[in-house]
């Protein structure tokens, strides 16, 4: 794993979200109509957004992908569910995380996760939850070149096996 990387807490989160399905080139879209959204209802950004990916792009086709793309609120924002399609806000728990940090086009992310999936695995680790991204600068002003961010998968200590 490379600097900077490790295992950390996130504590609770309320965030806005919205959930698609099909190619992860959508996300950028998504991502803006989240905003926009967020911006219509008068709440309060509290971090970068997040990507969630409910599906592994290796066992399922690109139109199958369900994914999300989530935006941190300011703590105390009301929850709100979502009507079809539409975005909603909700409470994501605390968790601990095994995380690290990727540079550069979104294509090369696919061979970091696979890293930090080893990693977690040979440190003794289960995954609890889906692979997640934080996307640490602009998806559409950055060049690709320097686009920042942070992998992370919810993880949980594999208990000992007994003989």
């Amino acid at each position: 794993m490379q600097e900077g990387a490790g295992i950390k807490r996130i504590p609770v989160l309320t965030v806005a979200y919205l959930t698609r399905k099909g190619p992860f080139d959508g996300i950028p879209a998504a991502c803006r109509e989240l905003y926009a959204w967020v911006k219509d209802q008068g709440y309060q950004v509290a971090g970068p957004p997040i990507g969630v990916y409910h599906s592994n792009p290796l066992d399922v086709p690109s139109q199958e992908l369900l994914w999300e793309v989530q935006l941190p609120l300011k703590p105390g924002t009301p929850l709100n569910e979502p009507l079809g399609d539409a975005p909603g806000v909700k409470k994501v728990p605390a968790r601990e995380v095994a995380y690290t940090f990727s540079t550069g086009a979104y294509a090369t992310v696919g061979a970091v996760m696979q890293a930090l999936f080893s990693w977690i695995f040979a440190a003794g680790y289960r995954l609890t939850g889906p692979a997640e991204e934080v996307y640490l600068n602009d998806l559409e002003s950055t060049p690709v070149a320097e686009l920042e961010t942070e992998v992370r998968f919810p993880i949980e200590k594999r208990a000992a096996r007994r003989s």
